[in-house]
């Protein structure tokens, strides 16, 4: 499976669950989640780690959930809670303001364009998604960058 396979997936797994109050109880929430069926149990416990990383608490092997996991395992846990963190930053005001983005990965870096429709400011969506990059960029082991798109989106603007 890919990881943007993998990523959706896990968008719809964590949206069907609510994911309210401790993260270190949520591992429990989703490993005993009814919403989750059609997933093997593998899948539950990496949707149940990535969950329990996609806020502030950083991946370590101090954590039992983490450190049972096998290094490839734990890569993906990075990348994944990498970038939730950062597409929750995207949409840091709950109005789906960013319509779309560029991303383009060369010379060990990454840049992320979001793209507003019309004229919408995307001024806190690009810092709140630059100050939850780091993760992102330690999963996948390149520089991120998240720019202001120069204009609307091309494709949104009316004829």
């Amino acid at each position: 499976m890919t990881l943007s396979a993998n990523v959706l997936k896990l968008y719809t797994a964590l949206d069907n669950i609510d994911l309210r109050g401790n993260l270190v109880n949520t591992l429990c929430v989703i490993r005993n989640s009814e919403q989750l069926t059609g997933f093997t149990e593998h899948e539950i416990e990496l949707i149940a780690v990535v969950a329990r990383y996609h806020r502030k608490s950083r991946p370590s092997e101090k954590h039992p959930e983490f450190a049972a996991l096998d290094d490839d395992d734990q890569q993906l846990v990075r990348q994944l809670a990498g970038m939730l963190r950062v597409a929750i930053g995207l949409d840091r005001r709950h109005s789906g303001v960013v319509q779309t983005m560029r991303v383009n990965v060369d010379d060990g870096r990454m840049r992320i364009e979001p793209i507003a429709g019309r004229d919408d400011d995307l001024d806190l969506e690009v810092y709140a998604a630059r100050e939850r990059s780091h993760l992102l960029a330690i999963g996948l082991g390149v520089d991120v960058e998240i720019v202001a798109s120069a204009g609307a989106n091309p494709n949104l603007e009316s004829s």
